[in-house]
């Protein structure tokens, strides 16, 4: 999954690529309090940043912070 942050102007402010090689969705994307994001999907990758698959679809929650690199 490629997560984008895009200013008031359309421009990119930060990007990152979350997931691995299989199909790993976002459904659900809420802003935290930190100014970051809270993201949540599920995956069927067991590579990238999943090490493991416990079969199937799996869950996730990921939280990335306001400042990405």
């Amino acid at each position: 999954m490629w997560t984008v942050k895009l200013g008031a102007d359309g421009g990119l402010e930060w990007q990152k690529s979350i997931g691995g090689a299989g199909d790993d969705p976002a459904y659900s994307l809420t802003k935290s309090p930190d100014g970051g994001f809270v993201l949540a999907g599920r995956s069927d990758s067991s590579d990238g940043d999943f090490s493991q698959n416990r079969g199937n679809d799996d869950i996730w929650i990921v939280s990335v912070g306001p400042e990405v690199k």
